[in-house]
């Protein structure tokens, strides 16, 4: 099975954002959906060591990318 990536749903990087809670672009994505879960937030800051933010990933396309759908 294809690992799939926290930059297959990247957004851009709004400045301002918190940036405490991170994950690298290659990470995967469930371990951005795991860290979100965990730390009860909705967004997490994708940043390069380097470069620093490059784009940010939101809970529900994290989720639909996985295949899971929510409804409210």
């Amino acid at each position: 099975m294809k690992t799939i990536t926290s930059k297959t749903v990247l957004r851009p990087y709004h400045s301002g954002a918190p940036h405490d809670l991170t994950i690298a672009p290659d990470d995967r994505l469930a371990h951005a959906v795991e860290k979100m879960l965990s730390n009860n937030r909705t967004r997490i800051v994708v940043a390069d060591g380097i470069k620093g933010p490059v784009g940010m990933i939101y809970l529900e396309d994290a989720l639909k990318k996985l295949g899971i759908e929510i409804y409210v």
